[in-house]
């Protein structure tokens, strides 16, 4: 059998921190490479900021996919809502007819819109705080710093797109009715 064993040999001026290359004078070079550079030694910061820039990164992706669905489905409700117009639309003829007047009837329209957009909102707006709860609860236990109430931006998002729906779809209702005449 052979044995190899490995090991250099110091002179006494090495070893005891003296010589041209002791310890302090590399750790001191080392340390001042690292600082002119900008690097960072903590693998603890360097991962939770990969973790952190991945999960940005897939918070992009989700609200950009909600997003689309989100519009998406407006314009299903919006189409849904055109399509029970069209098809009503002997009817509304027929209602012209006996007397009522097209602001009664758009009146009318319009105030069912509002009421299943009123119910279907606030649904959608307590389901998403909800979700949103759990979430932020999860992510904290594991350590992630995320708010538990969700952000005032997408609440006035929210606000100006529902705006922008009920008022698009006011006004299909006002033009299909008139153009029953």
């Amino acid at each position: 059998m052979v044995y190899r064993l490995s090991c250099t040999w110091n002179p006494e001026s090495h070893i005891s921190g003296n010589g041209p290359l002791s310890q302090t004078s590399l750790a001191t070079r080392f340390q001042d490479f690292i600082e002119k550079n900008n690097y960072e030694l903590s693998t603890g910061r360097l991962v939770g900021r990969q973790i952190q820039a991945m999960v940005a990164f897939l918070t992009l992706i989700l609200l950009f996919i909600g997003g689309l669905i989100f519009i998406l489905s407006l314009l299903i409700i919006l189409l849904n809502f055109r399509l029970l117009i069209v098809q009503a639309q002997k009817d509304i003829r027929l209602l012209l007819q006996l007397g009522y007047k097209q602001k009664q009837i758009y009146s009318f329209l319009h105030k069912k819109l509002l009421d299943w957009f009123s119910i279907l909102s606030f649904s959608a707006f307590i389901l998403l705080l909800f979700l949103h709860w759990l979430l932020a609860r999860a992510a904290q236990q594991q350590g992630l710093d995320i708010q538990k109430m969700v952000h005032p931006m997408v609440w006035l998002l929210a606000i100006v797109l529902s705006v922008a729906f009920v008022y698009l779809n006011y006004r299909s209702i006002r033009r299909k009715v008139t153009s029953n005449q």
